[in-house]
């Protein structure tokens, strides 16, 4: 199962060793991928990937939709 992270507020002062660390101690969650995604100065989202049903690199997240919209998750999403 993935592991997500999500930093909201000033994030200025962060240092991204920190979050990278952070990742680190859910790294067992999702060996698979992990990326960190500062999205402006009160945003970050961090996510460790375990692949299981999409095994190709188009799952891998945070998903950028249309450089406007930012997603992070733990599941699917079905298209009906």
């Amino acid at each position: 199962m993935c592991g997500i992270l999500g930093i909201l507020g000033n994030v200025e002062n962060i240092s991204n060793k920190n979050v990278k660390q952070s990742l680190l101690t859910i790294s067992h969650r999702g060996p698979d991928c992990q990326k960190i995604l500062e999205i402006d100065q009160n945003c970050i989202l961090g996510h460790v990937r375990l692949s299981i049903i999409d095994l190709t690199s188009s799952g891998n997240q945070p998903f950028i939709i249309d450089d406007r919209y930012y997603l992070t998750y733990n599941g699917e999403i079905f298209k009906l």
